[in-house]
């Protein structure tokens, strides 16, 4: 069976890369970033803002996007996936873009603490931090995260970010 002429485009692309697991972190990291380039465009929302928080190791950066329409909008707590060393706010841009206007709803992205310059639990404290801050700032603005379901919050995240929004109760 032919590959989609998309995918293989993306794969012609990533010929000779060297394996993620074969390169020191900054190395691996700095190539995780160059993939953004090789994304497809991001879906259309109405805003995204960044905005930080006190957290428990210092200023927790959460970028915010917003879907088009009229709110109040559910929220979604989102933690990118890393395998808690790589990925940062940027190589999921994309990705939340495209949940924000998927899924009609506030997307938070925590930029949570990476490994092997914090030890753990320092990126949990991160992501249970901003769920935390999440819940508050709903209260305080009115908002009903969820309404249309019993769950008064949802975290969700990739790969890493999966462990960490279970973790993050």
């Amino acid at each position: 069976m032919p590959v989609d002429p998309q995918i293989q485009a993306l794969l012609d692309k990533g010929t000779g890369v060297p394996a993620t697991h074969t390169l020191p972190v900054d190395l691996a990291r700095a190539q995780y970033e160059a993939r953004i380039a090789l994304m497809a465009p991001p879906a259309d929302i109405a805003s995204v803002r960044e905005r930080a928080i006190e957290g428990p190791g210092g200023q927790l950066r959460i970028r915010i996007y917003t879907p088009h329409g009229t709110g109040p909008f559910p929220l979604l707590v989102f933690f990118h996936g890393s395998g808690f060393v790589l990925c940062s706010l940027d190589t999921h841009d994309g990705m939340c873009r495209n949940l924000c206007a998927g899924a009609g709803c506030v997307v938070a992205s925590v930029d949570y603490r990476l490994a092997p310059e914090h030890k753990f639990p320092a990126g949990i404290d991160d992501c249970l931090h901003a769920t935390r801050w999440s819940r508050g700032t709903c209260r305080r603005t009115g908002r009903r995260p969820n309404a249309h379901r019993r769950r008064r919050r949802q975290r969700r995240g990739q790969y890493g970010g999966g462990h960490r929004a279970q973790s993050a109760r």
